[in-house]
């Protein structure tokens, strides 16, 4: 197992040696990932700032991925390549993936290849020998979400520098309701800067009175709605008026899903279930078997059948005469 760092670990360890030509990142904090890879190119930054190359797991192959990062041009003499859903290379032969190491040790310095995988560290080793022999050789940063504690740390240094005056109560009913995600913390504190009057300070009160009115937290009570079963889902759904991204809602219901998976307990059918469905419905979309006057229907579909653990059919393509997605 190659040496597993923390975000402020492996900053302290760019600013002391510098970037490795490699590196790989696991976890669900989205937030910290982003910044990490725009924090990677500048450090590989020589007066001009590398272009960022972004492939997407499974969508090109190995050679092409290492083509891109080997080679420069005269007015971009590094690299910074990354690769996001790394782990659905696994059913690349043992060959490749050999070379894939081998490729990116014997690498100059000067540009980097980032490889992304959203799931937990945990997880992600466990996935398949391909993810397992990164985890192995590679460096590893894990973004895990914050402690509480120090999510209301993070809260209390994004409000000064929002200039919003938060009350350490209203803080932690937000880390309540929205949980730890610093993405997820980033959006609602995004909101309140746009609800709350100039100078006003967001009290616990004022901050129950946003969520009554459906200003704030309404991704959390449909995402808890939907992992409980509960037939309110289609109505937390439809109460957040369209201003939530349909790819968006897929991605955070299947994260929340494999967490509570990971935990144990019952319903783990269900949550299977619905795990499966939306990743069906998020390739129907990126793929275009998906119209997009279809991806509302189709989430709503989702919703229905997760309360009975019912998985959805492939998504209805372009010829379909119906915006819905059809049950099994």
């Amino acid at each position: 197992m190659a040496k597993v760092l923390r975000y402020a670990d492996w900053t302290a360890a760019i600013a002391k040696n510098g970037p490795a030509t490699a590196y790989l990142f696991v976890g669900p904090e989205s937030l910290l990932r982003d910044q990490a890879i725009l924090e990677l190119r500048d450090a590989l930054t020589e007066g001009t700032p590398p272009p960022i190359e972004r492939f997407q797991g499974g969508e090109t192959s190995l050679a092409q991925i290492m083509t891109a990062f080997s080679t420069v041009g005269f007015f971009a003499p590094r690299r910074l390549v990354v690769v996001s859903s790394i782990e659905k290379y696994g059913r690349v032969s043992s060959a490749e993936r050999e070379e894939l190491i081998r490729t990116v040790h014997d690498a100059d310095p000067g540009s980097s290849l980032v490889m992304v995988s959203e799931l937990p560290l945990w997880e992600f080793q466990r996935k398949n020998a391909f993810c397992e022999a990164l985890a192995s050789n590679l460096p590893t940063v894990e973004f895990a979400h914050p402690r509480p504690a120090e999510a209301m740390r993070w809260i209390q240094a994004e409000c000064t520098r929002r200039k919003l005056l938060l009350d350490p109560a209203a803080g932690e009913l937000l880390v309540e309701k929205i949980g730890t995600s610093l993405q997820e913390l980033a959006r609602e504190l995004e909101k309140l800067s746009l609800w709350a009057e100039p100078g006003e300070r967001i009290t616990e009160d004022r901050l129950r009175e946003l969520m009554r009115q459906g200003f704030i937290g309404n991704m959390s009570d449909l995402l808890d709605a939907v992992l409980r079963g509960s037939p309110d889902a289609v109505r937390q759904w439809i109460g957040l008026g369209g201003t939530e991204p349909v790819l968006r809602v897929v991605w955070l219901l299947q994260q929340r899903a494999r967490e509570q998976m990971a935990r144990g307990g019952t319903g783990a059918d269900r949550l299977e279930a619905l795990v499966h469905g939306a990743y069906a419905l998020e390739k129907g979309i990126k793929s275009g078997q998906l119209p997009s006057s279809a991806e509302e229907t189709a989430l709503e579909c989702l919703l229905l059948n997760a309360q009975s653990g019912t998985r959805n059919a492939r998504p209805a393509g372009r010829d379909s005469q119906r915006s819905t997605a059809r049950r099994p």
